[in-house]
């Protein structure tokens, strides 16, 4: 498994499968979810010097961080995001 280092989080991007209407998108189709220019997904690993204001994340909170931001992981075939503190955005909440 992935471990984060440093002030970084590894974050799973969300993937949209099914439009709004309905129509379902083919596997090659894929995009990130998106909201408002930002993408979202699933927080996998929190590195130990990430900042204290985000003390109640933990692994499986969704977090949403600036679009062209993160770097991308390739890892056993699966695509990551090791993000840094200062490009999340917020943490998404039901």
């Amino acid at each position: 498994m992935l471990q984060a280092m440093r002030d970084e989080v590894i974050v799973r991007p969300i993937y949209e499968t099914k439009t709004k209407s309905g129509l379902i998108i083919p596997e090659g189709a894929r995009q990130y979810r998106q909201y408002h220019g930002s993408i979202y997904g699933d927080v996998i690993s929190i590195g130990p010097d990430f900042p204290k204001m985000f003390k109640d994340l933990k692994p499986g909170d969704q977090l949403i961080w600036r679009r062209h931001e993160g770097k991308r992981i390739i890892f056993e075939g699966e695509l990551f995001f090791a993000v840094r503190s200062r490009w999340v955005m917020g943490k998404m909440v039901e």
